[in-house]
This record gives structure tokens, C-alpha cells and sequence, in this order.
């Protein structure tokens, strides 16, 4: 699912930042306030795109994201949350009772 997301998330950055550099080009010759918004969108596409890029080549191996300090978790207890998420993922439980399977 993340690696769909993020492959979206690259279509639709790209996209919108060709998108914005067209319209500034297209018309150019409108009032500058106008050019200087598709600029301004664009260069905001641009960074978003190169930071998705950098997550998906593995330049990038966690988004840098601080927690504020007055939850109740630390960011220690939450990767552990992750963790122990994933490995229960690979659990599995036999219905069975175990005398059926030793005989």
C-alpha cells in the first residue's frame, strides 16, 4: 500500500509541477502576482516531489518528523508499537486443538 502511495504521490507532484511551469509560461503576460502564485505552486510541487523521490530511493529512510512533547509517548514507545505490530502480522494461531495434530 505505502509503495502504491508513493508512487501516486510522484505521478500527481509531477504532474501538477509540468502543470504550473505551462501556466507560467502560457500566460506570461498577465499580471506578475499571477506568475509569481504558479511559481510559487510549482516550487512547492518541485520540493515535495524530491523529498517522495528521496523516500523512495531509500535516500531518505524515515520522514524527519519530531513529536511534540506533551504526548504521552515517546518516539522510542512508538517504534516499538510499529514493531511488535509487524511481527503479530506474522503470527499465526491454530484453531485446532493440539491432540489433533500429534497423533
Amino acid at each position: 500500500m505505502t509503495t502504491i502511495l508513493i508512487y501516486l504521490t510522484l505521478v500527481i507532484t509531477a504532474s501538477l509541477c509540468i502543470a504550473n511551469a505551462v501556466f507560467a509560461v502560457i500566460f506570461r503576460k498577465r499580471r506578475i502576482a499571477e506568475i509569481l502564485s504558479y511559481t510559487a505552486a510549482g516550487l512547492f510541487e518541485l520540493i515535495l516531489f524530491v523529498f517522495v523521490l528521496l523516500l523512495r530511493l531509500h535516500i531518505l529512510t524515515h520522514i524527519p518528523y519530531h513529536l511534540p512533547s506533551s504526548l504521552p509517548f515517546t518516539r522510542t514507545e512508538f517504534g516499538a508499537a510499529q514493531v511488535l505490530k509487524q511481527r503479530d502480522s506474522s503470527v499465526h494461531v491454530r484453531n485446532s486443538a493440539p491432540g489433533e495434530w500429534l497423533n
